[in-house]
């Protein structure tokens, strides 16, 4: 009777072959988490922008005198800020005097400043809106 001489894989083998489908799997359950928790991160960002662009816009609305009034500095924000609620990540507001004349630097102007009618004619609004919690930003300039 012929022996058979059968042979199977030695117990390292199997620890090796177990110890890269484990090094294999890790990252692509990894990459499935993520692309499963992506539809929620995103919604939130969209949910973010579109809570600034709304405050962008409420702000552009307001009468020009009105926005000149809250000018401050691009370090002070404004009253049109808002704090976080339910539905909005914390908006801050700021609106700042800015001149730019042909073959110079724009500049802010200093706050308090003369307030002349000329300024009104000569300066335009820096308007920036923007949150320390999502690091987005919305900045335009008003003319009158």
């Amino acid at each position: 009777m012929p022996v058979h001489d059968e042979q199977g894989f030695a117990y390292l083998e199997v620890m090796a072959a177990a110890l890269l489908l484990a090094l294999c799997v890790m990252p692509m359950a990894n990459a499935v988490r993520n692309a499963l928790a992506a539809p929620d991160v995103a919604k939130a960002k969209m949910r973010d922008m579109r809570c600034l662009q709304a405050t962008m816009e409420t702000v552009l609305a307001e009468p020009y005198i009105n926005l000149w009034q809250a000018a401050r500095d691009m370090q002070q924000t404004t009253s049109y800020s808002q704090p976080a609620d339910g539905s909005c990540i914390e908006r801050d507001v700021y609106i700042a005097k800015y001149r730019a004349r042909y073959g110079q630097a724009p500049v802010f102007l200093p706050y308090p400043d003369v307030e002349t009618a000329q300024q009104l004619e000569d300066v335009l609004l820096y308007v920036t809106v923007s949150s320390p919690e999502s690091g987005y930003s919305f900045s335009t300039l008003v003319a009158r």
